[in-house]
């Protein structure tokens, strides 16, 4: 497994399903919110999933998830394949 990189901490498998479990629960949420009118609920929980999404996929194909500047977030992702790309 991967060491931890201080912008980085190691991500096992079982962790990335967690993750996608987690964010497929934000995305209900999300949508939930939307339909009752909520947009700034809706907003805030999806960014929510989406950032969790991009954990399970990092650490699914980098074993690895991203724990540094949020702003360079996304180069990091994009490093985890199409679906990293896609997350992106």
């Amino acid at each position: 497994m991967p060491r931890s990189t201080g912008q980085t901490v190691p991500a096992e498998p079982r962790d990335a399903i967690a993750h996608q479990e987690q964010a497929e629960g934000h995305l209900r949420a999300a949508q939930y919110c939307l339909i009752q009118g909520d947009v700034n609920a809706a907003a805030g929980t999806a960014v929510d999933a989406g950032i969790t999404a991009a954990d399970a996929v990092a650490g699914m194909n980098l074993g690895q998830r991203w724990k540094g500047p949020h702003e360079q977030a996304a180069d990091f992702v994009a490093k985890a394949g199409e679906e990293g790309k896609e997350v992106a």
